[in-house]
């Protein structure tokens, strides 16, 4: 009787129909993604911006943008926070309460105009934009968002297509409504009702991966100097894509060894990742005595990741740096001043407990359910991928020229993200955007066990 089911559910999903119509499917998945999201964010979709640490950033310097000030935080004199004409910002309550969340917020930001340095501006960017073309609405970005996460989504069974014809379009279908139902069901998720960086890098993730899949086809200079840049651009949106560069530069390396061709593919991606950067490199060390890696957050976050209090929760612990207690080694030798270097120093103390601290990150991360099976049915692909790939070499006869296409880059979004949480700390919100991309290969490898690869006669069929 099982065998049965699985060979008929298996007809149904390597039908040709599903590669045959993929742009309806496409579009298809499209509309009923972005009207799933609409329907359960129509009530919090105001044009208003909340009053959260993230967002007051976000949304002063996009404002500040718009009215011509620069890439400076601080608020502008004739702007109110909370006007219409303002900032927009949503009126908390406990605003007026001193000591508060809200009332620390507004002493914080309410200052005078001054450069900001301590994010990369990617997103920063991005909301000015949309205030360029629509004036200062915050709704307007909201939308942007659910439209991100949409297309992401009705793409997946394209991409799925390009690497499994016909099932891979199923699995495709699947994983986008997977991808949905965690936004629907309000996991710690992409924020699609703040402004948050995660959906537009959800988004620009689809992109890599699209022009990754486009060098697969062909591997030339002017597409990877291509896929350089875009690695460059999305670095500029958050820090958690900062291994993504070096994992595909070993990814080609490894593809082809070391040889004039690779080099050259190697240089050209390089020269792209470089180009999006330097201007803001340029801007945030134009003081020779203050020189700052990337922005003035990676310094805090290895920090804050890295500390006594870190040991324990795997988790961001700025505790340290808030009351200041020399309780803490970061204190007690001012870490401040060479962030990098004491954090190796602290590590060389506490060597011991390094196991505990990493291992505490990884559970910390993949703390929601659905991140860490998700991730768990990636490696099951990729180990049976790579089972397969070896019974290949072998002269197996079982191998088929469709086991042989592996989809490669959740493998590199993978590495990338357990890198970031092992240097750093771990945080569902750092894997959140990079979940489409392991869901679609996951649902592969799960449809997989359950169909089976038949045996006998009646499991002979297309």
């Amino acid at each position: 009787m099982a065998g049965n089911v699985a060979f008929y559910v298996r007809r149904v999903i390597d039908a040709n129909v599903w590669s045959r119509n993929i742009g309806h499917v496409c579009t298809l998945v499209f509309c009923l993604s972005f009207l799933i999201l609409y329907t359960k964010y129509e009530s919090s979709l105001s044009d208003t911006c909340l009053f959260s640490f993230d967002d007051v950033e976000y949304q002063i310097i996009a404002v500040n943008l718009y009215h011509g000030e620069g890439y400076r935080i601080g608020r502008i004199p004739h702007l109110d926070f909370f006007g219409d004409n303002g900032y927009k910002f949503q009126r908390p309550r406990d605003l007026d309460k001193v000591g508060s969340g809200s009332y620390r917020i507004l002493l914080w930001k309410n200052t005078p105009l001054r450069r900001y340095m301590f994010k990369p501006p990617g997103y920063y960017l991005f909301v000015y934009f949309v205030y360029y073309l629509f004036g200062v609405h915050p709704v307007a970005v909201k939308f942007s968002q659910m439209v991100f996460i949409s297309l992401t989504a009705s793409l997946l069974p394209w991409i799925g297509n390009r690497y499994w014809s016909s099932r891979g379009v199923f699995c495709g279908i699947v994983a986008a409504f997977l991808v949905i139902s965690l936004e629907y069901n309000r996991y710690p998720s992409l924020n699609l009702t703040r402004l948050m960086a995660e959906p537009f890098l959800c988004f620009c993730l689809l992109v890599w991966a699209l022009q990754f899949m486009h060098l697969e086809m062909k591997e030339t200079p002017a597409r990877t100097f291509g896929l350089g840049i875009t690695s460059g651009f999305i670095l500029l949106i958050k820090g958690t894509t900062v291994f993504i560069p070096a994992v595909f530069a070993v990814y080609l390396l490894l593809r082809h060894k070391v040889n004039r061709n690779s080099l050259l593919l190697l240089s050209c991606f390089g020269l792209g990742f470089i180009l999006p950067n330097v201007p803001w490199e340029m801007y945030i060390n134009s003081d020779p005595s203050n020189l700052v890696f990337h922005s003035g957050i990676a310094a805090s976050s290895v920090l804050d990741g890295n500390n006594e209090d870190s040991i324990r929760t795997g988790d961001w612990s700025p505790e340290w740096g808030i009351n200041r207690s020399s309780a803490y080694l970061y204190n007690r030798i001012d870490a401040w001043k060479h962030p990098f270097s004491s954090v190796l120093y602290f590590m060389s103390i506490h060597s011991r407990e390094i196991p505990t601290l990493l291992a505490n990150k990884i559970t910390n991360a993949f703390s929601v359910t659905a991140y860490k099976l998700s991730a768990l049915a990636l490696l099951g692909y990729y180990l049976i991928a790579y089972g397969r790939a070896r019974r290949f070499r072998g002269g197996s006869t079982e191998t088929t020229a469709k086991d042989e296409k592996v989809i490669v880059f959740p493998l590199l979004y993978l590495i990338n993200i357990l890198g970031v949480t092992l240097v750093i700390f771990g945080h569902p919100r750092f894997i959140a955007p990079f979940i489409p991309f392991f869901l679609l290969p996951g649902v592969y490898f799960i449809l997989g066990l359950f169909v089976g690869e038949a045996r006998g006669e009646k499991n002979k069929g297309p």
